[in-house]
């Protein structure tokens, strides 16, 4: 993130932030709720809690994926020339 402003590093701190928050308050939060409110077993808050945990890592793993998609220094080179007789319509044996 050369050349980024302070603003711009904060915004992606927060969206990773609230990428770990959002998914533990949903899933632990609302899954202790749902337990106590209609009185399952208390086991049902460990299947939450992993739910939690497993929604958390995937959208923090996505959101860092296309992260580095962005910023990557390779897909900044130039691609190679291409061949025009690479196309389907350039025919090396048409005679008029």
């Amino acid at each position: 993130m050369k050349g980024q402003s302070p603003l711009s590093v904060y915004a992606v701190a927060g969206q990773i932030g609230f990428a770990v928050a959002t998914p533990l308050v949903v899933f632990i939060g609302g899954g202790s709720w749902l337990v106590d409110r209609f009185g399952w077993a208390e086991w049902v808050k460990i299947v939450f809690v992993l739910l939690g945990i497993a929604a958390m890592v995937g959208s923090v793993a996505s959101y860092l994926r296309g992260l580095l998609r962005a910023y990557d220094d390779l897909r900044e080179k130039e691609p190679p020339p291409s061949d025009k007789r690479d196309h389907d319509y350039y025919d090396d044996n048409y005679k008029k």
